[in-house]
């Protein structure tokens, strides 16, 4: 029997904003045990990326949010020894809190951060998550624009349902 493939994780993340302090979790999880970055999970399939964000975040934290803009999509893997052991698409979102209280689950710690606490602990942070932070979400950064596509297969035509932001 052949081993599977390894396969790209589809995976959204988001920052969830309260009185200028970042939610983020401590990971329980491979990878980054131990390690903060934002919270979020990986897209099911036929999942849009916007639902997916609100869908991961409600149960990653027990907090209400809606979404508000794609910040940056970003490619990333992991390496040990210069093998590639992880490939992820991140789609990095911005959500607004709408309500709840904070509720931990398997997926680790939660705690709020000012920007100048995650700048202080800087080790302690996911190397990628920290220059995310920092480029995605400062005044002035730019929004990504993505585009959505739905196709109809008909046997073997396909016909456009829709295609737009």
């Amino acid at each position: 029997m052949e081993a599977e493939k390894p396969k790209i994780l589809n995976v959204v993340i988001g920052a969830i904003v309260k009185s200028g302090k970042l939610l983020l979790i401590k990971r329980n999880k491979e990878p980054f045990v131990e390690h903060w970055g934002m919270a979020g999970g990986k897209i099911e399939f036929g999942e849009d990326y916007d639902k997916a964000i609100v869908r991961e975040l409600e149960e990653e934290t027990g907090l209400e949010v809606s979404f508000e803009s794609l910040r940056g999509i970003v490619e990333e893997f992991i390496s040990a020894d210069k093998v590639r052991k992880a490939h992820f698409l991140l789609f990095v979102c911005e959500t607004k809190l709408k309500g709840g209280k904070i509720k931990e689950g398997d997926e680790g710690k939660l705690h709020w951060f000012t920007l100048e606490e995650i700048k202080k602990n800087k080790k302690i942070i996911i190397p990628s998550d920290f220059v995310m932070i920092k480029e995605f979400f400062r005044r002035g950064s730019r929004l990504v624009k993505i585009h959505k596509s739905r196709l109809i297969e008909e046997g073997t035509r396909y016909q456009l349902e829709f295609f737009g932001l």
